[in-house]
């Protein structure tokens, strides 16, 4: 059974541990929203998204990019006992982890396995979904007959996590817990300057995960209590899909409606992470920074994410990104075009 090694570090525990706490899409008649579950698990409308880790060949490339480049505030992490090095991109809800090992430094099975990945590739490789319990997740996992395994940390950590097979989702996903702890003023002053993006970015509002079998997705999320909600398409990516619903985040699934981009990104990593939706105060903030470096963004004309903008794969490190403003549900939000 295949588990998830996680990276957490010291920094990232601060700042998560201070967050208290989007889509319109064109439906398309495709996919049941029954789950073969009799109801959602009890603890799903309570658990969120966490952060992604995207694994890069030159951390410090990566972070010049995502900082003079895409305006976000990029922090050093720590370099692990696996030889893995790591940086933050904070957002009131939720972070971007980035990642890099190489043959040379890696220590173990899993670090070599992904300096074997950065071998053919950079971009996303797992995502942890933030839960208020691990004991009472795991619980509701079991009913469901779905295997995890707990990792084992040192007495004194900051978190808890639970894996999943990853067969489950074909795909690396775990839950984090962060048990409630005193802190300082100073550290609470220390994770809000952390969490103040000078690009308006202020929260991780969904991950992508291309599949092949969109049905079969569902299907998995399912499983594990989550419900399917709407439907849709994002003609820029070619593809539609599926939005699996939690907290105030999610999870989009994509499958390839034609030859386009997200058949391309399947034909080369399979069943990944694709891109992640990032919300934004002022889109045409990051608009006028994108544009000032250069930065060829998308139009993005499917109401996947309201009005936004899209940053191709090609130009971030092996990750798509979306760039949007917050809006309503219960309203058709104009697309960029």
């Amino acid at each position: 059974m295949k588990t998830v090694t996680p990276t957490v570090t010291l920094v990232m525990v601060l700042v998560m541990a201070a967050v208290t706490a989007a889509h319109g899409p064109e439906p398309w008649p495709l996919l049941s929203r029954q789950s073969n579950s009799s109801e959602p698990a009890p603890l799903v409308n309570e658990t969120r998204l966490d952060h992604v880790g995207i694994f890069v060949r030159d951390l410090d490339a990566t972070t010049g990019f995502f900082s003079e480049a895409l305006g976000f505030q990029v922090h050093s992490g720590n370099t692990f006992p696996d030889g893995a090095r790591s940086a933050g991109i904070f957002f009131e809800s939720g972070y971007l982890e980035l990642l890099s090992v190489t043959r040379e430094t890696a220590v173990g099975a899993s670090a070599l396995r992904r300096a074997e990945f950065l071998a053919a590739h950079e971009g996303a490789v797992f995502f942890a979904l933030r839960t208020p319990s691990i004991t009472q997740t795991a619980n509701d996992l079991r009913q469901r007959n779905v295997a995890t395994h707990e990792s084992s940390e040192p007495a004194n950590a900051l978190y808890r996590i639970l894996n999943l097979n990853e067969d489950q989702l074909k795909v690396e996903a775990f839950f984090i817990e962060y048990p409630p702890r005193t802190r300082t003023p100073e550290q609470i002053q220390l994770a809000s300057a952390l969490k103040k993006q000078p690009n308006s970015a202020c929260r991780l509002a969904s991950v992508w995960v291309a599949v092949s079998n969109l049905d079969e997705a569902v299907r998995r999320f399912q499983e594990l209590g989550f419900e399917s909600g709407r439907q849709f398409t994002i003609k820029a990516l070619h593809a539609r899909g599926v939005e699996i619903t939690f907290g105030k985040a999610s999870v989009l699934l994509l499958e390839a409606h034609g030859a386009g981009p997200t058949s391309e990104f399947l034909k080369q990593r399979g069943t990944a992470i694709m891109g992640v939706t990032v919300e934004v105060r002022d889109l045409n903030h990051v608009t006028s920074i994108l544009r000032r470096n250069g930065i060829a963004e998308v139009p993005a004309r499917a109401r996947a994410w309201g009005r936004s903008l899209l940053i191709p794969a090609s130009q971030a490190h092996g990750i798509w990104i979306a760039f949007t403003t917050r809006h309503s549900k219960a309203q058709s939000p104009e697309p960029v075009r």
